[in-house]
């Protein structure tokens, strides 16, 4: 499975949610690069989980507060997409602090897929809806 890069198609003309949008993708980059070299011990998986599960839910909540704020029609499905990826995250941490996972394929086939499905569907057209409430892309500050 080939790592993730960025790609301007990701892009939804809101800096701040694209920032983070990098980020995210190096985030699962490091996990992969992780899972290839097959060299890292438990508390490094649950280290880099923990930081991926740390950072969605700051970016989950700016979204969430930025479409409630700007009366984004589509909020709640962007909303239980956001919670089935963070379900799936807290139940990997859970299983790594317990002892009875590991880091497979399949969830990082699910990371990988989830978040540029989540981007080029349901966050491209939120920077649709921003474009065109007020013509051009936000710039919103860090």
């Amino acid at each position: 499975m080939a790592k993730q890069k960025w790609d301007s198609r990701y892009s939804t003309g809101i800096e701040r949610i694209d920032h983070d949008h990098r980020e995210l993708l190096a985030l699962i980059d490091r996990i992969h690069d992780m899972f290839v070299q097959g060299r890292y011990g438990k508390s490094d998986y649950l280290g880099v989980l923990e930081s991926l599960s740390d950072y969605v839910a700051g970016h989950f909540a700016f979204e969430e507060k930025w479409m409630a704020e700007h009366n984004y029609p589509g909020l709640s499905e962007h909303r239980l997409d956001h919670e089935r990826f963070s379900r799936e995250v807290s139940k990997a941490v859970d299983s790594f602090k317990n002892g009875v996972g590991g880091l497979t394929l399949t969830l990082l086939t699910f990371l990988k897929v989830w978040l540029i499905s989540h981007i080029t569907v349901l966050d491209a057209d939120l920077g649709r809806f921003d474009r065109e409430r007020c013509g051009h892309a936000s710039v919103i500050g860090f």
